[in-house]
């Protein structure tokens, strides 16, 4: 690839930045950074800038990513019939929000005709860890019942509050029966350009919490077990630089704790605040910030349906249109098949690198 380019004499970014101020007739080259809530960025990035991370892999293999479906309404039925049409449309990860109400002794009648061994299940709820105690005894009984092999269901549960002792109680119930389930989900919201650094300091500072509390010899298996949970938005670069940011501080936690690099789940969730009320306008937003999380890094992405703010939606439509956003990514784009594919991005190296150092100097100093 080199021998295309020996025509051209390499550029130096001195050369270039005395091109832009000629081209700029006396306008200060300051004028064109950009500010990212207390960061200051350059117009542009050069490779004389030796900007060095690298691909940030975390040991994957590829780029592949489970395809969510948040189901919100009609517990049992109507919520089993809508996870049946998105798993015939192509999703392998549907997530089942639940409220107060709902009965987890009709937990067979949501998964009825469901073959949980094929796909990841998921469950969404604010409840405490004495009430998903009841809603895993209940996926224990429907799964014996079903003669399904328990270890190698795949799933997660998400834990509202966290206190380590019912916790801890959660952790030795969800490893005996499905060791192969996740169950705290240190979320990350969706955030304002000012507060993106501020956010990724509060999920370390959640993580770091539930290393200090854990037995040494279980930190391994408790992470195994865990997920991060991230809303983003609209701004495609940022938020590409925020996932790998997040990766970058994370695999400075757990080196302090010297364990394994291994990166908790990161589950995507298009934010709906990003969303106004043009569906039109959503579902071409919904495409670039897909990808926005597909070349971040995502384990799992849920795409919001464009309709979402309508009071009276068209749930077939706009969820299959969110469905196949992301299968034009994996079949038509094969953007399943690089592992981070925005590294060396001189931009896009800069820009992680801004927000994981600034956004570890407030963890340090406990903000």
């Amino acid at each position: 690839m080199s021998d295309l380019f020996q025509d051209f004499s390499p550029v130096s970014k001195e050369a270039w930045l005395a091109k832009v101020e000629k081209d700029l007739k006396g306008k200060a080259l300051e004028e064109l950074h950009w500010h990212l809530g207390t960061l200051t960025l350059e117009p542009f990035y050069h490779s004389d800038d030796q900007i060095v991370t690298g691909p940030i892999a975390m040991k994957k293999s590829n780029n592949d990513w489970q395809i969510g479906d948040s189901i919100r309404k009609g517990y049992p039925q109507k919520a089993n019939k809508m996870a049946l049409q998105g798993l015939m449309g192509g999703v392998n990860a549907p997530v089942f929000h639940l409220s107060q109400d709902d009965d987890p002794t009709k937990l067979d009648e949501l998964l009825k005709d469901i073959a949980l061994p094929f796909i990841s299940t998921h469950f969404r709820a604010p409840f405490s860890a004495s009430q998903w105690m009841n809603w895993l005894q209940a996926l224990t009984d429907l799964a014996k019942a079903r003669n399904y092999d328990l270890s190698k269901l795949e799933g997660s549960f998400s834990l509202a509050d966290f206190q380590y002792d019912t916790y801890q109680v959660l952790y030795e119930a969800l490893d005996e029966q499905l060791p192969a389930w996740r169950f705290l989900h240190l979320s990350i919201p969706y955030a304002e350009r000012d507060q993106l650094t501020q956010n990724l300091a509060t999920a370390l500072t959640s993580a770091n919490t539930l290393l200090q509390h854990a037995p040494a010899n279980q930190r391994e298996n408790i992470l195994s077990k865990t997920c991060f949970s991230l809303n983003i938005g609209t701004s495609y670069f940022v938020e590409i630089a925020r996932m790998r940011a997040l990766r970058l501080l994370w695999a400075n936690l757990a080196k302090a704790y010297e364990l394994d690099r291994y990166m908790p789940e990161l589950e995507v969730i298009l934010a709906p605040n990003a969303y106004d009320d043009n569906q039109n306008t959503n579902m071409i937003r919904s495409s670039t910030q897909a990808m926005a999380a597909v070349i971040g890094g995502a384990d799992r992405l849920i795409v919001t349906p464009a309709d979402l703010f309508k009071e009276e939606s068209n749930p077939d439509f706009t969820h299959r249109i969110a469905r196949n956003v992301q299968h034009l990514l994996k079949m038509e784009s094969y953007m399943d098949r690089v592992v981070d594919p925005a590294a060396g991005s001189y931009y896009i190296e800069a820009l992680t690198n801004k927000l994981a150092s600034e956004a570890w100097q407030l963890f340090q100093k406990g903000q």
